[in-house]
C-alpha cells in the first residue's frame, strides 16, 4: 500500500482490491469493488471537510463503513454538482453510466 494524503491510501490497480475495513469510506476504480483503491478512515477528515479524490474522475464502485453520510461531486473542492449521497453501511458495487468515472471530491458530513 502506498500512503497519499493524511487518511488516504492508494492501493496500486494491479492489487487486488480488499474488502473496506470497518470506520472507512472506500472509492473503486471499477465495478464489485476492483481495480484502484482509495480509502479515507472517519476520523481523519474534519467533519464537514472535502476530500478531493487521488484517482480523479475513476470511480465506479463503493462501501460506506462508517456512521457518516457523504456527498459526491464532479468536480475538485466538492464544487459542481453534488451527484449523489453515500449513506452509512452501505455498499455499491456499480454507480452506474450517469455517475461511472466522474467523481472527483467527496464531502464528509454526519
Amino acid at each position: 500500500m502506498l500512503a497519499a494524503a493524511a487518511g488516504a491510501f492508494v492501493v496500486p490497480e494491479a492489487a487486488l482490491a480488499a474488502a473496506c475495513p470497518v470506520n472507512r469510506v472506500c472509492f473503486y476504480g471499477a465495478q464489485n469493488y476492483g481495480g484502484s483503491q482509495e480509502y479515507y478512515h472517519a476520523t481523519d477528515i474534519s467533519i464537514p471537510g472535502c476530500v478531493n479524490l487521488i484517482y480523479n474522475n475513476a470511480m465506479t464502485s463503493y462501501s460506506n463503513y462508517t456512521d457518516y453520510t457523504y456527498y459526491a461531486y464532479d468536480a475538485r473542492n466538492c464544487s459542481g454538482i453534488p451527484m449523489f449521497k453515500m449513506f452509512p453501511n452501505r455498499s455499491v458495487p456499480n454507480v452506474g453510466s450517469l455517475w461511472n468515472d466522474k467523481m472527483s471530491s467527496v464531502q464528509f458530513w454526519n
